[in-house]
């Protein structure tokens, strides 16, 4: 059954593409684990467009990947659960507007806390977890050097060796910011904690990139819950 669906999948996945639309609907992304079928979409190891992002498929490989820590954990996966994707969908883009990094939002107050913003899309969810991030597009080991061009935008290059700095693809950028949480206790705690069964990833990009010193970057929300 498993391998039927699988090609029936694989045979939607060339329809789209054929087809000149996004590779897949938002929500078979999510049908089968990282392992079944997400890794093999040849869409997840292309470099990210800044400017035009697939921001459905960037929000599927952070849920993949935290799914993959749990794995090797020794920990089942989370469900995907749509009202906790729409509650980080919504608080990564009120960060990004609003320009703010914190949990809780202090300039639209109906939506202060995380309970609030996930209420707003179910109010069933009796318990919640929250992590947020905000990470670089570019990977750079190094001491970056911003230099301005004739029209204005910024590239980025290694100070020492003076080559460009690499956009990450979606899945590297979503195991980097995984790999972060991981190695931080509280957010650690929340994706490895026994109380939650669901959960929804987000990320939402920089305004106006390559129109800074600032390297482009995004702001991250991960949402857990636990019914």
């Amino acid at each position: 059954m498993i391998r039927s669906s699988y090609i029936s999948l694989l045979i939607l996945l060339i329809r789209f593409t054929a087809g000149g639309q996004p590779a897949l609907p938002d929500s078979l992304y999510y049908t089968y684990t990282f392992e079944d079928f997400f890794y093999s979409l040849p869409d997840v190891y292309k470099t990210i467009d800044i400017g035009e992002p697939n921001y459905h498929l960037l929000d599927a490989a952070i849920f993949h990947a935290t799914n993959e820590a749990r794995a090797l954990e020794n920990l089942p996966p989370l469900k995907y659960n749509q009202a906790l994707h729409k509650a980080a969908a919504l608080h990564a883009t009120h960060m990004i507007d609003l320009d703010f990094h914190s949990h809780y939002n202090e300039q639209i107050r109906y939506f202060y806390f995380p309970l609030d913003r996930v209420r707003e899309f179910d109010k069933r969810v009796p318990l919640i977890g929250e992590n947020i991030g905000e990470y670089p597009l570019m990977w750079s080991r190094e001491t970056y050097c911003p230099e301005r061009q004739k029209n204005g935008k910024f590239i980025y290059f290694n100070c020492k060796t003076h080559k460009p700095l690499e956009i990450y693809s979606y899945i590297a950028y979503a195991k980097m910011a995984v790999d972060k949480w991981m190695n931080s206790p509280p957010h650690r705690k929340n994706i490895l904690s026994p109380d939650f069964q669901y959960m929804g990833c987000a990320a939402r990009f920089s305004k106006n990139p390559y129109q800074e010193r600032k390297l482009p970057f995004a702001r991250l929300t991960q949402n857990f819950g636990g019914y």
